[in-house]
């Protein structure tokens, strides 16, 4: 990994439920948020815009490149994980290493690969349980592993290891 090498994270708006389907939209909360967050993506520079194949991840990023010349790139290796996956990587006194879980993990480290692949600070738009595998994955520390609708996280790497924070858009 290069010195340097950085990219964007949000997680998609809010909607009614987090069952196990792909075909989950915003709800009124998540468009707005999403619109409003839209203005803050003037401020920052990124390259490529890379996006999970499921609904909400998809109008979440409609929005937000709505009067952008970017065009999202679909993964599907950014699709969120199933709940009973998501209980079992959230509770510290959950120790089984299933398949679907391991599986998940394994679609995770393919998803960095993609990321790490882009020349310049690609915005990712995707899901709470990517956020939070990506920053087991790359051994974040001092970094909130879950993340809100519409919040931003900026990932680095300093040459020897990646950070992340959550950058303070009220200032700008």
């Amino acid at each position: 990994m290069n010195e340097g090498k950085a990219f964007y994270f949000v997680r998609h708006g809010q909607t009614d439920h987090h069952r196990d389907q792909d075909s989950i939209s915003l709800n009124q909360k998540g468009i707005q948020q999403a619109m409003d967050f839209r203005p803050w993506l003037k401020n920052l520079t990124f390259s490529d815009v890379l996006c999970s194949p499921l609904q909400r991840a998809r109008e979440t990023c409609r929005i937000l490149l709505e009067h952008s010349d970017k065009k999202e790139i679909y993964s599907h290796n950014l699709r969120e994980c199933t709940t009973a996956v998501w209980k079992s990587m959230t509770d510290p006194s959950d120790t089984r290493n299933t398949p679907e879980a391991e599986a998940f993990r394994e679609q995770v480290r393919a998803a960095f690969v993609e990321i790490a692949a882009f020349s310049g600070t690609p915005l990712i738009v995707a899901h709470g349980g990517i956020h939070f595998a990506l920053c087991e994955l790359l051994q974040i520390k001092n970094h909130a592993k879950y993340i809100d609708n519409c919040q931003l996280a900026y990932f680095t790497f300093t040459g020897r290891h990646w950070s992340a924070h959550f950058p303070d858009l009220s200032l700008r």
